[in-house]
């Protein structure tokens, strides 16, 4: 395993992935704010919401973009990164949608922290699980059960 190079690729594929994220509300902040007409107090809650509502997706979609290119290319031959982009997203978004509370609360539960640190969890699992299964693949001279095949010798 090659960690220097993994973690190199995972803090370039993590800030691409900020940058993505935090591109797209704010285009989509833009939008709502040139093309609706919105009430002064409104528009002013708004903007004062707006880091909040851009930098929280951008820090989630960093960390899963960065979590998967370090499953992806720590490892010599590893996964694809759409791929393990693919089993961490799916992973995390499961745990969220299962954490959510159904009923929104308008006040801080003491116990809100485990809707935060149980897709966190999930992901870093899906992370160790990707890194597993790129570690025990086999390599192109192995077949399946991890025999090696003979070389291929034209005469």
């Amino acid at each position: 395993m090659n960690l220097e190079s993994g973690l190199r690729k995972a803090l370039k594929y993590s800030a691409l992935g900020f940058a993505i994220s935090a591109g797209t509300v704010g285009m989509l902040a833009i939008y709502h704010f040139t093309f609706h007409d919105i009430h002064p107090l409104d528009r002013e809650n708004d903007l004062a919401r707006l880091p909040v509502l851009i930098l929280v997706p951008s820090f989630g979609i960093a960390v899963l973009f960065g979590l998967s290119a370090f499953g992806s290319f720590t490892p010599k031959r590893g996964m694809e990164f759409i791929r393990s982009l693919t089993v961490i997203s799916a992973a995390t978004a499961i745990a969220v949608f299962v954490t959510r509370d159904p009923f929104p609360r308008k006040t801080i539960d003491s116990n809100s922290w485990i809707e935060t640190a149980i897709p966190i969890v999930v992901a870093l699992s899906a992370t160790i699980a990707v890194l597993l299964i790129n570690k025990w693949r086999p390599t192109s001279d192995e077949d399946e059960l991890g025999y090696r095949q003979p070389a291929n010798r034209s005469s």
